[in-house]
């Protein structure tokens, strides 16, 4: 069993080799903001149409709301409950924060609370997202439940519990008609809007199960493996595309997969794993190849806005970036 398990790393360690010789050279440039933040490391961000309005947590509790084209930033706003995932309507005039005990929504410029949803104890909130109509709120939770809000008078309108880990990562496509779900372990979904019915379900190889995301177009997944690379499988065939180095961080709104990569060659040493990532690259839908990259400098997490103009990442540094990416546009 050890041979064979030494046998797979070391053929997916060449595949990576293969693929680096043919990456575009990469050009840093600077971003066109720096916002910072509040005090703690941060968690979560979540940004709206146009980069409007950019809400930021922390792990000590704390959020930080930005306009960065209008106002300087808003005061904190000290939480009881741990912050657990946080997302902004895309016309930027709601936010909704994720905690162990429920959802608490915001309005942004008064910055104060307008409903108070329950998710019920134990089972705290993992990830919140916005369909790009502002409709629909998707509600992840750390059992594997997957709940949708409608937006208009804040009521559930569908529930439903597929994975049996937590969700992590939640996407509408476009249209909101579906909404992809990645999770640990391999798994991820697809479930059509608003009746939450099961589309598609991807299960990767046991040896990409760190992490899994699913393009929002729902046309490609991506699952990581603890040794410190990413596979791209097309949907729904899961035929796989291409081995590529680095960690899956998440979707831009037209579907692409991203990735944090490291520019140095790869080092299967256990220590490479924890060292943070610094250059963002973008796989395409489609066809998984390399849509564009930048180099960010140190980063945790990064997201794009929902028209894909703008891209925000942030590290253990104070600091979120915002990169104007007109590339992005569809």
């Amino acid at each position: 069993m050890r041979t064979e398990c030494v046998v797979v790393v070391v053929a997916a360690v060449a595949c990576i080799g293969a693929g680096s010789s043919q990456r575009l050279q990469t050009v840093r440039p600077e971003p066109e903001r720096r916002l910072e933040a509040p005090p703690g490391q941060i968690l979560s961000v979540a940004v709206s149409r146009g980069a409007s309005v950019v809400l930021a947590a922390t792990d000590a509790g704390h959020l930080r709301v930005w306009k960065p084209a209008s106002a300087p930033p808003r005061d904190l706003i000290a939480l009881e409950q741990r912050v657990t995932a946080v997302a902004v309507s895309p016309e930027g005039r709601t936010m909704a924060v994720g905690s162990e005990h429920g959802i608490q929504v915001w309005d942004t410029d008064r910055l104060s609370p307008v409903r108070q949803l329950r998710t019920g104890a134990g089972h705290g909130v993992t990830d919140l997202a916005y369909s790009a109509d502002g409709r629909w709120l998707a509600v992840g939770k750390a059992d594997g439940a997957i709940g949708l809000l409608a937006v208009a008078g804040w009521r559930w309108v569908g529930r439903a519990k597929h994975l049996g880990s937590p969700v992590w990562d939640l996407a509408f496509s476009p249209a909101g008609d579906t909404l992809a779900c990645g999770s640990g372990g391999g798994q991820g979904l697809v479930l059509t809007v608003p009746d939450l019915a099961l589309a598609t379900q991807v299960r990767l190889p046991a040896l990409y199960s760190q992490r899994t995301v699913i393009g929002a177009t729902a046309r490609i997944a991506a699952g990581t493996s603890p040794f410190g690379y990413t596979g791209l499988w097309e949907l729904p065939a899961m035929k796989r595309m291409r081995l590529v180095e680095g960690e899956v961080l998440g979707t831009s709104a037209g579907g692409s997969l991203l990735v944090g990569q490291r520019p140095l060659a790869y080092e299967p040493r256990p220590r490479a794993r924890y060292e943070a990532p610094t250059l963002l690259v973008a796989y395409a839908p489609r066809t998984g190849e390399l849509e564009w990259q930048i180099n960010t400098g140190a980063m945790t997490g990064a997201a794009c806005s929902p028209d894909d103009r703008w891209v925000l990442t942030w590290g253990h540094s104070s600091s979120v970036k915002m990169w104007r990416m007109p590339g992005l546009a569809r």
